[in-house]
């Protein structure tokens, strides 16, 4: 398993407190406490907490490098450890398939989250 340096959780202390946020009403994050991270993008008052900057990072895909999972939030609240996720579609070689087997394992699990996946491969399984 090969992370980035940084694994964005909407629940990570570093995340809330870069925004400024606080956990809310069901343990979602809210900007000053009052509204959603995603809702506060368009709210005017709370601009200095947030930024349409994205935050990039460069990752070196190198030939140990078998595939790469990107997920919205959902995905991920379904697994208690990202190697669960790998474990599950480790040995699919469709990524296409392998995508759609960690949607379905979401939605199996109960995440109320919205849920999009994406799996690419680098070499052939």
């Amino acid at each position: 398993l090969m992370q980035g340096d940084s694994l964005w959780s909407p629940l990570s202390p570093h995340f809330l407190f870069f925004l400024g946020a606080e956990a809310g009403s069901g343990d979602l994050p809210r900007v000053d406490g009052q509204l959603a991270v995603s809702r506060a993008f368009g709210d005017a008052g709370l601009k200095e907490h947030m930024s349409a900057k994205p935050d990039v990072s460069d990752l070196l895909v190198d030939m140990s490098c078998e595939f790469l999972m990107l997920g919205s939030n959902g995905p991920w609240t379904a697994f208690s450890s990202n190697q669960d996720a790998v474990d599950l579609i480790k040995n699919i070689p469709d990524p296409l398939v392998a995508a759609k087997l960690l949607a379905h394992h979401a939605r199996e699990c109960g995440s109320e989250d919205g849920i999009s996946c994406i799996v690419i491969c680098f070499k052939e399984r």
